[in-house]
């Protein structure tokens, strides 16, 4: 998982399914050792000591339970920040952006992606009232500061379907070849040319 979020163009319609399989392995190690695990196991009871670490039951039950409790902390950390309501708002912005997903007729084009540009502009259209930081001393003496929508929802809403015939004629070979051209667009598509 880490190999593919390090690439220059990360595909935004993979990091569900990594995040879930990656889980899914780490938990596995909480029942059962891996391959290297098993080895390093082996090899220390072929030679008695591994890696100046005597092996006996006790070591290898500590190591059992620190790395159990180190799988858990992982899964928790890794579900923490790939939470469903961030999977499901980049699945939305997936949905509607990338050329692959609009459809090639007429009749399907009208309704689609609505639902998805909704939870979106539900979102990020919205205005967001931050709280003062509590470890500042001024902290205490800042009243709460509204932040504008990072989206207008309603010209972002009525400019879609625009939107989608353009990705469907364009040609774009995926999602962010797309969203640079409508950066480019910036004056025949405001509304969707976020600064990158």
């Amino acid at each position: 998982m880490s190999k593919k979020f390090q690439k220059e163009v990360v595909d935004i319609s993979i990091i569900q399914p990594l995040v879930t399989s990656s889980i899914a392995v780490i938990s596995a190690f909480k029942d059962e050792n891996g391959p290297n695990i098993k080895d390093a196991f082996t090899q220390t009871e072929a030679s008695g000591v591994y890696v100046k670490v005597a092996d006996r039951q006790s070591s290898r039950m500590l190591f059992q339970r620190e790395s159990v409790q180190y799988a858990t902390e992982l899964c928790s950390n890794l579900e923490s920040r790939f939470d469903p309501e961030s999977m499901g708002l980049l699945r939305s912005i997936e949905a509607i952006l990338n050329p692959a997903n609009i459809p090639t007729t007429n009749t399907g084009l009208r309704e689609y992606g609505l639902k998805d540009l909704k939870a979106i502009c539900d979102v990020f259209g919205k205005e967001v009232v931050t709280s003062p930081m509590p470890n500042l001393r001024e902290a205490a003496n800042m009243l709460p500061v509204p932040l504008p929508p990072l989206i207008d929802s309603q010209h972002t809403q009525q400019d879609f379907h625009q939107v989608k015939v353009f990705l469907r004629s364009g040609n774009f070979v995926n999602l962010q070849v797309a969203c640079e051209k409508l950066c480019q667009l910036s004056e025949t598509f405001p509304y969707y040319a976020l600064p990158l």
